[in-house]
């Protein structure tokens, strides 16, 4: 597992993102996929990526940027840095989130960036505060 932390300094703040990359045979990815997903969901999920050989993905855990920096780029910038470190993994996850004091659909942004949303594809739980779960295959 490699953890990968990015930092970008803001005119009030810093802005950060946290992720991580981890083999698919982790029990660690299992039990997170089994947070979000019903179990046979999960399960289908893990059974998923072994069809598309993924031997290794990124999880991305959060972005924040300060609110008096949002829409500056900063949340751009952190993203494509993001996918810049994570190396030779076959796709990257993340959870979406639907905070109502986000100005934009955070969802719709990530989607500028490629990811879609697993949601169409696997029947998720309905966990406070996530809207979907989503991914972009780095093929």
């Amino acid at each position: 597992m490699k953890n990968i932390d990015l930092e970008i300094e803001t005119e009030n703040g810093t802005a950060v993102a946290e992720g991580y990359t981890v083999g698919i045979q982790s029990v660690n990815i299992f039990n997170w996929f089994s947070s979000i997903a019903y179990e046979t969901s999960a399960k289908k999920i893990i059974d998923y990526l072994i069809e598309k050989e993924a031997d290794e993905i990124a999880v991305l855990k959060s972005v924040y940027v300060p609110e008096e920096d949002r829409n500056k780029g900063y949340g751009n910038s952190l993203i494509s840095n993001f996918l810049d470190e994570v190396g030779e993994v076959s796709f990257v996850f993340l959870e979406c989130d639907n905070a109502e004091s986000n100005e934009i659909s955070l969802k719709e942004w990530y989607k500028d960036f490629g990811f879609e949303s697993f949601s169409d594809i696997f029947k998720l739980k309905d966990v406070e505060g996530i809207e979907d779960l989503m991914f972009l295959r780095m093929d």
